[in-house]
């Protein structure tokens, strides 16, 4: 009789720390921070392949009704100097939030790829903020924000501004 309890409770247990274990992969890979680095490697992807339509679809859609949006894009697409050969691991992570009796209400994200180099030598670094939840208008989220840089230009504080930095900026809601 003891056996079987011993058995069960065995069998229990080990369900148990699977169901554990697994509900941690799943909720991590649905976190901010991991949401935030699969944006920015998208960004990234999107800069390398000169994809304009999947970079308006990471906006919110309020943003993405912008008609100047498009052009926007089409000036980021166009910032980088050469063929990227190289980069840092994504960041990502929680942004600032708003939370009510326990409850999170409104979400943010923010996101960055360092060290991006080029065939030409060329030192870029792209950020990123989304919107992550929105209780208030839970249809409208993404990016509110990109910019990328040339960190050579920026660091040395040279040249003109407008060839420093790129940054397409929506306040949030």
């Amino acid at each position: 009789m003891v056996k079987r309890y011993r058995l069960i409770f065995s069998v229990f247990l080990i369900v148990l720390i699977f169901v554990c274990l697994t509900g941690c992969s799943v909720t991590n890979n649905h976190s901010p921070a991991a949401v935030a680095r699969k944006q920015v490697n998208t960004i990234l992807k999107c800069i390398q392949e000169n994809d304009a339509d999947t970079l308006k679809s990471l906006f919110t859609p309020d943003i993405q009704k912008k008609p100047e949006l498009d052009e926007q894009i089409h000036s980021f697409l166009n910032f980088i100097d050469g063929e990227i050969v190289s980069y840092s691991q994504p960041f990502g992570e929680r942004g600032g939030g708003e939370y009510r009796y326990g409850e999170t209400v409104y979400q943010e994200l923010y996101g960055s790829i360092s060290n991006i180099q080029t065939d030409t030598g060329k030192n870029y670094r792209i950020t990123h903020n989304a919107i992550f939840i929105n209780k208030k208008n839970p249809d409208n989220l993404g990016v509110y924000y990109m910019r990328i840089q040339d960190v050579d230009l920026v660091e040395s504080d040279s040249g003109n501004p407008e060839d420093r930095e790129i940054e397409i900026y929506y306040p949030s809601d």
